[in-house]
């Protein structure tokens, strides 16, 4: 064997090596970033579940403010309709008042000619 074949099957044998170890690298860093990509996805449903959960717990938060403010509206109309009472039974005392002032009025006029028929009847 000469130097020139030696070196060649070394060289041969050092690139083969070489070819085997990059390989191995290689397949080295695709399981590590398989293993970064599945613990990646894991986070992502964790976070996916837990937005769902907080999603549903404020779906819940505002069907109860919904339903809330539903009885405020109806308080509100309440209200509005127990003004609008108390105005026209304000309304209808002020004017039984003035009835009755007239009526008071009218009395007194009724009272003055009776007092008067009858002092009239007096000197006959």
């Amino acid at each position: 064997m000469n130097l020139n074949t030696l070196v060649l099957i070394v060289g041969l044998i050092g690139t083969c090596g070489s070819i085997f170890y990059t390989a191995g690298q290689q397949t080295k860093r695709i399981d590590e970033i398989e293993a970064w990509q599945d613990r990646h996805d894991e986070l992502h449903k964790e976070a996916a579940a837990s937005y769902a959960a907080r999603l549903a717990a404020i779906d819940g938060r505002v069907e109860a403010n919904a339903s809330e403010a539903r009885r405020i509206e109806n308080l509100t109309y309440r209200t509005t309709v127990l003004e609008q009472n108390q105005a026209a039974t304000q309304r209808s005392l002020s004017e039984l008042k003035d009835q009755l002032n007239t009526l008071g009025g009218d009395i007194r006029v009724i009272r003055e000619i009776l007092e008067r028929v009858g002092q009239a009847q007096i000197r006959k």
